[in-house]
């Protein structure tokens, strides 16, 4: 029996075991899956029969050819990574570039004053 099978095939008696008793949250405890991932299964099982219950395919994730390249990144060079707060993402920064802004920053005694002001 394949991993595919083994999961089909508990999936489906998660559903007839609902049904059986008649009470999802006691077969939910009993197969140790939550009540929402039983409505997951049995909204794919009525959608799609059968085949529903399989894992889905999943494509393989886009990702540039080279990524140093496109940011124009060196061997040696040093990154500074943050995570952004909307999950979208990573921003790379690399280190030679934040220390001429913060060099800037520190030579414009005004930098402050233009901050608050926008």
């Amino acid at each position: 029996m394949t991993k595919n099978e083994f999961l089909l095939n508990y999936r489906i008696s998660l559903l007839k075991r609902a049904k059986s008793i008649n009470n999802i949250s006691k077969a939910c405890r009993e197969l140790g899956v939550s009540r929402s991932v039983y409505y997951k299964y049995l909204k794919r099982y009525l959608k799609h029969g059968r085949e529903g219950l399989y894992d889905k395919k999943r494509s393989k994730p886009v990702m540039p050819n080279d990524i140093r390249r496109d940011l124009n990144i060196k061997n040696g060079d040093r990154l500074l990574v943050i995570k952004r707060r909307d999950d979208a993402g990573l921003i790379l920064l690399k280190q030679n570039v934040m220390d001429d802004f913060m060099t800037k920053i520190q030579d414009d005694d005004k930098f402050f004053n233009k901050v608050k002001k926008s």
